[in-house]
């Protein structure tokens, strides 16, 4: 008699531990098509609330990072992640520095295909225009000369690489490199660069990742508690750099947003920034 009380209890128990984890996704066509692909520009790439998770609420609130950063993963084509479970395990990890080209890494297993992705901007985003930041002032202060890269349609952006891999890969899709090396026409492509030209994806490669790599990776995310933590913390300061990390699973999703980030988090950035092989 004894058994068959507790019998129900353990089944009720296990059901509401499986709820605590279980994320729904809510497949709303308002927002993004079955494969992720946003409704438009204007598609809120974070709009989730956990009712356990407080500090949702307060990222919603903040309308300038929750546009900002929606608007630089629209840039990036990239899909909408919560909305409906894409069919493989994906990490993306969004890293943008005040100083430095918005970049993305996107470690993702589908079955036994384990790959990682990165992808870069011309720039770091504008989310009002849709504009690369890319004023006169840093190609002025900047002690190094800029590149214009060209193909076949003439002038698509100013940028200049200071990684090999990124410099191989612009070699190896045929692009034209000139040198520009006077203040008069730095400072002129700066403008024509801000004034009308939106943000290109000018680095794109994938690579394929072995399992253990894998497995350590997902050491990292238990190690940092990572389903636990607050989804949205910030300093409040403008400088450094600014961390989106998104976990999505068949039956779980998350993101974090940090600003320069210590200790577990930052390690598991860290640890998909060494894999992909790109220099910071």
């Amino acid at each position: 008699m004894r058994l068959l009380i507790l019998i129900p209890i353990i089944a009720i128990a296990l059901l509401l531990a499986c709820r605590d984890t279980q994320y729904l996704y809510p497949k709303n066509r308002n927002i993004a098509n079955h494969k992720g692909l946003p409704l438009d520009s204007s598609t809120n790439y974070f709009s989730i609330v956990d009712p356990d998770d407080s500090t949702q609420v307060l990222y919603l609130e903040d309308h300038f990072f929750s546009n900002f950063f929606s608007s630089s993963l629209y840039a990036f084509k990239e899909p909408v992640l919560y909305n409906d479970y894409l069919g493989k395990e994906i990490y993306r990890f969004l890293y943008d520095h005040s100083f430095e080209i918005t970049t993305l890494f996107i470690l993702s297993k589908e079955n036994d295909v384990i790959t990682l992705q990165t992808k870069k901007l011309d720039g770091r985003f504008k989310f009002g225009s849709g504009l690369s930041m890319k004023d006169s002032s840093y190609f002025r202060l900047h002690e190094h000369i800029p590149i214009a890269l060209k193909n076949s349609s003439g002038l698509e952006f100013v940028y200049e690489p200071s990684d090999p891999h990124e410099i191989a890969y612009y070699k190896l899709k045929g692009f034209k490199i000139p040198v520009i090396d006077s203040f008069s026409e730095r400072t002129a492509l700066a403008s024509f660069i801000k004034d009308t030209k939106r943000s290109l994806i000018v680095f794109d490669s994938t690579i394929n990742v072995k399992k253990r790599d894998w497995d350590q990776f997902e050491d990292l995310i238990e190690a940092a508690d990572f389903w636990d933590l607050p989804s949205y913390v910030w300093e409040g300061n403008t400088d450094g750099a600014a961390w989106v990390i998104e976990a999505h699973r068949e039956n779980r999703y998350k993101y974090l947003l940090r600003q320069s980030p210590g200790g577990s988090v930052e390690k598991i950035g860290n640890f998909l920034m060494n894999l992909s092989g790109l220099k910071r």
